[in-house]
């Protein structure tokens, strides 16, 4: 059963940016080995080399982030688009959800965008701005019978 301090932990080495590695390199260095295990988590390991490098926990992992903040993961691209990410984080603050993107139109969030991969709905209308947004048009195929 994983422990609560460890969402701590991860929070911190998901959250932080490139000073995430001083703490890292603090945390090996100090024994915190298997730190994804519960039984090996040290949190103090983790607070210390916060500390160490001049931050906190706070700063770090609880700070609320804004829409136009650089984030330490923005240089990476899964073809999520930020704007559709950072939307879809207020919706789940309001308790929103969005429908399963295959039996509605294109969110044009992003994901399929690059990937040739086809937006099949389940209605005979092609979804709203092409496929996955991108402007190309989606031909509808002949039926393969069963």
């Amino acid at each position: 059963m994983a422990r609560p301090e460890g969402h701590d932990g991860r929070g911190i080495a998901s959250r932080g940016d490139r000073r995430i590695g001083a703490v890292v390199e603090h945390v090996w260095r100090n024994g915190g080995v298997f730190q994804e295990w519960s039984e090996h988590f040290r949190l103090d390991l983790w607070l210390e080399g916060l500390a160490a490098a001049g931050l906190s926990p706070e700063e770090v992992v609880y700070r609320h982030r804004t829409e136009d903040e650089v984030l330490a993961w923005d240089h990476l691209s899964a073809g999520l688009h930020k704007d559709f990410l950072w939307q879809d984080w207020r919706d789940a603050l309001d308790e929103l959800g969005l429908e399963d993107c295959r039996w509605t139109p294109c969110y044009d969030c992003g994901a399929c965008t690059g990937y040739s991969i086809e937006h099949v709905v389940a209605s005979a209308t092609p979804p709203a701005g092409g496929s996955q947004g991108t402007g190309q048009r989606v031909e509808l195929r002949p039926r393969v019978p069963s």
